[in-house]
């Protein structure tokens, strides 16, 4: 009996998608000015790390950052998990923390070697993601990199707001020239014949009323 699904991918298909997948990962690399940086492919590459919850629970899961460099994706075993449940985005991140460094690493993490830990910390209420790498050396390619992201994503934020509102933002000189012209005006005296009587606009900016 066959069984009737999504057909799979040929092997061309598969390489295809695979050159695209790097393609566009370069590009956002060099975006981030990390083209061809070590931390970086590691992490696009992805790791096989501990999760780490209590001293009994700890299981290993799949680490990968996405090609977009913006997001990270996190295998998930929970049943009726959606795919957007298992991404979080870099720009969360409050900081990336070495070592023995939160509370469940200091109680459940304490048999393991610092330079195997890290943790993620978050800016919102979510958990914080305690994680034990395989090898001090991948533990620092997670530390290093996802610090790189964050610092460099900053970096680049602020260039594009630079050179959107290069001048303190696009109606700051229009509102200055506007604020300009009212003062002149305001500096000037104007006769306007009304029933007989002149009303002045004094350099003050009040009006008042003469015979």
């Amino acid at each position: 009996m066959q069984c009737l699904g999504i057909p799979s991918r040929s092997r061309s298909r598969e390489l295809y998608l695979q050159e695209q997948s790097l393609r566009v990962a370069a590009l956002n690399g060099q975006r981030l000015g990390l083209q061809d940086d070590e931390d970086l492919q590691a992490l696009l590459k992805g790791s096989q790390l501990l999760k780490v919850k209590s001293n009994s629970w700890r299981r290993e899961r799949f680490y990968k950052l996405q090609e977009d460099c913006k997001t990270i994706w996190q295998e998930s075993r929970k049943v009726m998990r959606t795919p957007e449940s298992q991404l979080f985005s870099i720009e969360d991140i409050q900081e990336v923390r070495k070592g023995h460094r939160t509370e469940g690493m200091e109680k459940f993490a304490r048999d393991v070697p610092e330079d195997r830990c890290f943790s993620i910390v978050f800016k919102d209420q979510r958990n914080t993601l305690d994680l034990i790498a395989p090898s001090p050396a991948e533990a620092q390619h997670w530390v290093q990199g996802l610090r790189k992201i964050i610092h460099h994503s900053g970096s680049m934020d602020q260039r594009q707001k630079l050179q959107q509102y290069p001048s303190g933002g696009s109606g700051f000189w229009p509102s200055l020239w506007i604020l300009a012209v009212v003062i002149t005006r305001a500096a000037c005296v104007w006769k306007i014949p009304s029933l007989g009587r002149h009303m002045d606009i004094a350099e003050a900016g009040q009006l008042t009323q003469r015979k």
